[in-house]
């Protein structure tokens, strides 16, 4: 509890008699006094021995200030034990703050080592954190969203584990208890994509085909998905039509989107 008893400034005011010859040297304790009680405060864990030590001192040096106010010292030594309780009882007040607000006085060790221990596959590491990034629930300290990048180095920085590193060499699949699946595809293209998507719902409600697979209506439209023919797009490019399955009170609402090009106007 005596923490800080050894140190010069403490030695200094403790027991000398005549302060105001030693300002030069009062300045110079203070500043190593500072520096000594942030150190102790960030190696000190324990929050009720650090509270025990920091009031200790803090009492102590009222006790000194009203000691020294009764010889007359000059206003400045007075201004010297006032610095001292000052810090002291800012580093007081983060103690309060911790207490209250323990969430932000998380500590990353220097030593890179992990933060805890991930006892599942990667696969259900990243079924449970990437969602929280997609959907913008994990930012940074600015407040800005996190990027996957980013969720990779905090999943990293947690865990010990890059996720990146053990990416299987072939596809694999995962499944929840809740029902809920997950199908990891190495190398994705427009084949392999939509052969996963086959897997994960293999009965849609709507199934889109591709415009090539289509034929031209006879009408006096004359193009797939009624756009013109004369319309100045490659095939890649028609038939942006999409759909989405919504349900409300308990009824399902289907939603058709077609999304085309006229000449001479924009997408819409």
């Amino acid at each position: 509890m005596k923490r800080f008893n050894y140190t010069r400034l403490w030695e200094t005011l403790k027991s000398s008699d005549n302060l105001s010859c030693k300002s030069k040297e009062l300045d110079e304790y203070l500043d190593e006094f500072i520096v000594e009680l942030h150190n102790y405060c960030r190696a000190e864990k324990n929050i009720a021995e650090r509270t025990r030590s920091l009031d200790y001192a803090r009492s102590e040096l009222l006790v000194a200030e009203l000691r020294i106010r009764e010889s007359n010292p000059t206003t400045w030594v007075l201004k010297i034990v006032r610095s001292a309780v000052y810090f002291i009882e800012c580093e007081m007040r983060i103690i309060t703050m911790e207490l209250e607000h323990p969430e932000r006085f998380i500590s990353f060790p220097d030593d890179n080592t992990p933060l805890a221990r991930w006892n599942g596959t990667i696969a259900e590491l990243l079924e449970y954190t990437i969602p929280l990034q997609i959907a913008g629930r994990l930012s940074a300290n600015s407040g800005e969203p996190l990027s996957y990048t980013d969720t990779v180095k905090l999943i990293e920085q947690i865990f010990g584990i890059d996720p990146t590193r053990s990416m299987p060499a072939k596809e694999t699949f995962t499944e929840n208890k809740q029902g809920g699946q997950a199908r990891f595809v190495p190398a994705v293209t427009r084949r392999t994509l939509r052969a996963a998507i086959e897997k994960l719902v293999p009965s849609p409600d709507v199934r889109i085909p591709l415009l090539a697979d289509m034929k031209a209506p006879a009408d006096s439209l004359g193009g797939p998905l009624g756009v013109l023919r004369d319309h100045p797009l490659t095939p890649e490019m028609l038939g942006m039509f999409s759909y989405i399955h919504k349900q409300k009170d308990g009824r399902s609402r289907p939603f058709f989107i077609l999304t085309f090009f006229r000449r001479g106007e924009p997408l819409r």
